[in-house]
């Protein structure tokens, strides 16, 4: 899906649900399991591997588990989605109300847990309207950028580039993982 957001938001996410067929009635609640799962961001990772396209969103580590995307699809108990596929945010819903139809709710365990109540709204039901405005928009687009390393070239151009992908990226990469690569002296560039 591509120009789709990055992070979702509750209603973002019950649309998701319904666009793939999920039932009305569970709609709510499963958006508010997948805010629970991944925070609403479609490249969120609990595996062994970080084969995150953009290192964006969570990424845990685990050997017991691969769970990809908004509703953190397992993907070594659902062999039949692939990592790409699952980051997909309508490929993911799919995958979601699938699993949901073989396996009821209790295949995630922010629904077992109980965790997701926390997710819902008071008063969810159908989105509420939104004024069109920019302030009710947020750029939440992944750019185009191409990641190319800097190496002995000109520091202050690679800061500024770095910070401008920052505010196109609306600043979603956790500040502590900002620090860390700062730190280590990992920067990217990016060529937009």
């Amino acid at each position: 899906m591509a120009g789709s957001p990055l992070l979702f938001g509750f209603y973002e996410l019950r649309s998701l649900w319904l666009g793939q067929g999920g039932p009305e009635a569970a709609a709510n609640t499963m958006a508010a399991v997948a805010l629970a799962e991944s925070g609403g961001c479609r490249y969120a990772l609990h595996g062994p591997k970080d084969l995150r396209p953009f290192a964006l969103c969570t990424y845990t580590y685990s050997t017991g588990e691969n769970s990809v995307g908004l509703w953190q699809i397992n993907l070594m108990a659902h062999r039949a989605y692939s990592v790409g596929a699952m980051f997909d945010p309508v490929q993911n819903a799919r995958a979601a109300v699938t699993i949901y139809r073989d396996s009821g709710p209790g295949a995630w365990s922010t629904y077992t847990s109980g965790a997701y109540r926390s997710f819902v709204p008071a008063g969810a039901g159908a989105p509420p309207p939104r004024a069109a405005s920019p302030r009710n928009t947020p750029n939440t687009q992944l750019p185009s950028i191409k990641p190319v390393p800097v190496r002995g070239g000109d520091y202050t151009s690679a800061v500024r580039q770095w910070r401008n992908l920052m505010v196109a990226l609306g600043s979603t990469m956790p500040t502590q993982a900002r620090r860390a690569r700062r730190a280590r002296g990992q920067f990217s560039v990016a060529v937009m």
